[in-house]
């Protein structure tokens, strides 16, 4: 029976976790200036023309010594300009969703390049839509002849408004984690084997219990994560 209390209790405390760290929090209103600071920032006029995904390029791990830049497989939002497309990554689960849910809007993106840093490396970007809803996420800063350079722009902007972020996001594709459910099932179901005394002379039934218990949302996990990314990549090459 305490294993059932400690397999349901488990997610509910890490919920109220979140919740209550991110009730203490008092972030900064955000705009264009808390989030690039105080370095030359540049804008440029985009629309939302889709979702793709690729790969994220950042600064390297300052626990490695070896200087190669951080590179991840990330979702990302398509924005169109008239001088060409650039790509804003984004934490979003499906950016296609993200974007169908944005079709038709127009607005600014704020990025803030890094002379030292190599151009190819993603930094801190922000679009604010013409409703004043906002996406946070990375952009690599390019150069003239890869991406729109967009044109300098002075922070803080004189007409500035308060800002909401855009959302909600969607938490569920059924393609990625419906698979996964098995997993999870499995393993709860073992742990009502095992409050229900099955096999209780520890004959094989219950190791096996034991080990579905553990194994079951592991392997789930894993799944997901792999069909997380069959699915990034198979965006990445049709985008």
């Amino acid at each position: 029976m305490v294993m059932l209390a400690l397999f349901g209790a488990l997610p509910i405390t890490l919920f109220l976790m979140c919740v209550r760290s991110r009730g203490k929090e008092e972030p900064e209103p955000t705009t264009p200036q808390s989030v690039l600071g105080d370095r030359p920032v540049r804008r440029l006029r985009v629309c939302i023309a889709g979702g793709t995904a690729g790969i994220r390029l950042t600064v390297p791990d300052p626990k490695k010594t070896s200087g190669v830049p951080q590179s991840t497989l990330s979702p990302a939002l398509r924005l169109s300009s008239p001088e060409g497309t650039r790509d804003l990554f984004d934490r979003c689960l499906d950016p296609q969703a993200l974007a169908a849910n944005l079709e038709g809007h127009a607005g600014w993106l704020y990025w803030a390049p890094v002379a030292e840093d190599p151009s190819d490396w993603c930094v801190a970007a922000l679009l604010v839509l013409d409703d004043d809803r906002y996406v946070y996420g990375l952009t690599p800063p390019g150069c003239v002849a890869e991406l729109p350079q967009g044109e300098p722009v002075d922070l803080p902007l004189p007409d500035a408004r308060p800002l909401r972020a855009v959302g909600p996001y969607a938490l569920w594709q059924s393609a990625v984690h419906g698979p996964g459910l098995y997993g999870f099932g499995l393993g709860f179901l073992a742990v009502c084997l095992i409050v229900a005394g099955v096999d209780s002379d520890g004959g094989p039934l219950l190791s096996m219990c034991f080990v579905t218990t553990v194994g079951g949302p592991v392997v789930s996990l894993l799944l997901i994560q792999r069909l997380r990314t069959a699915y990034l990549r198979r965006l990445a090459q049709q985008t």
